[in-house]
């Protein structure tokens, strides 16, 4: 059975996760610029899903569609998608991948169908599974955020606990990558239960990788803007390349900050500004 990716330019981290998982059931992707027989698999946000709508409608073969947009609105995706994954897809896209192969109907948790749902029951545990293999994308450390913001989807496909990859993973997927950069909901954060920061796993992490270029705080890293410190910037300062950080204001107004449940006021954000 051919398994294919569809391409897209904003999934490439997702493809690059994703075929790292498979291949440890030993199913490989092939990527693609149309759908071709006999699945392929799209990754979608709310953004490019409408654009992506009449080619799944029309595709000629079994389509599989996960991603934040489908795992938000998976009943308006599967009445044009045959199958569509909620939430991580590293233990729930090879478990529907096999599941199609053997004929069976049973359907894995986190899977929805036509007339089936079968709501996710398991969070990924990230040592069992590496970041990329043959085909890079950033290294992912930690998911999982114990806010809520209004606007986040974060939460909701990963939990409102922080899973953080082990730093010795961590070192051994980036020794072929010569400038390093890191996909988490909050840089600082890392090591810790999100409220609480643990600079000291922070800095180890950093002596680990000592001797690369690291890029921490940055896109596809931001941070929060009350974990900016002193002590935080000194870490970056004295163990990364990057003299920027980015990181969320969302708002001047601590009534819309409230009404976002940012869990920061606009003194916060000042403060970020000034310490910076």
């Amino acid at each position: 059975m051919k398994v294919n990716w569809r391409s897209i330019p904003w999934a490439k981290n997702s493809f690059a996760a994703l075929r790292a998982a498979c291949e440890l059931s030993d199913i490989t992707f092939n990527e693609v610029d149309s759908p071709e027989n006999d699945i392929t698999c799209y990754s979608l946000n709310s953004v490019n899903e409408p654009q992506f709508r009449k080619e799944i409608t029309n595709a000629e073969c079994i389509t599989i569609v996960g991603g934040p947009h489908p795992s938000a609105c998976w009943r308006e995706v599967r009445k044009y998608a045959d199958y569509v994954v909620i939430g991580e897809g590293e233990f729930t896209l090879p478990a529907l991948i096999a599941m199609i192969a053997s004929g069976s109907d049973a359907l894995p948790a986190g899977v929805v169908s036509k007339d089936q749902a079968v709501m996710p029951n398991h969070c990924v545990f990230l040592p069992s599974y590496p970041p990329f293999t043959k085909v890079r994308g950033y290294t992912e450390i930690t998911r999982g955020c114990p806010f809520g913001c209004g606007y986040c989807q974060t939460p909701h496909l990963f939990g409102n606990h922080m899973r953080h990859r082990r730093i010795d993973d961590i070192e051994r997927a980036t020794r072929v990558i010569p400038d390093i950069r890191f996909v988490t909901p909050n840089a600082l954060a890392y090591g810790s239960d999100g409220i609480h920061l643990r600079l000291d796993k922070v800095e180890k992490l950093f002596r680990a990788l000592a001797g690369r270029r690291i890029f921490f705080g940055t896109f596809p890293s931001e941070v929060r803007p009350e974990c900016i410190t002193d002590a935080s910037l000194d870490l970056i300062k004295t163990h990364c390349v990057n003299r920027k950080i980015h990181f969320g204001a969302q708002s001047g107004s601590n009534h819309v900050l409230q009404m976002l449940r940012r869990g920061h006021t606009a003194e916060d954000v000042m403060q970020a500004y000034a310490t910076c």
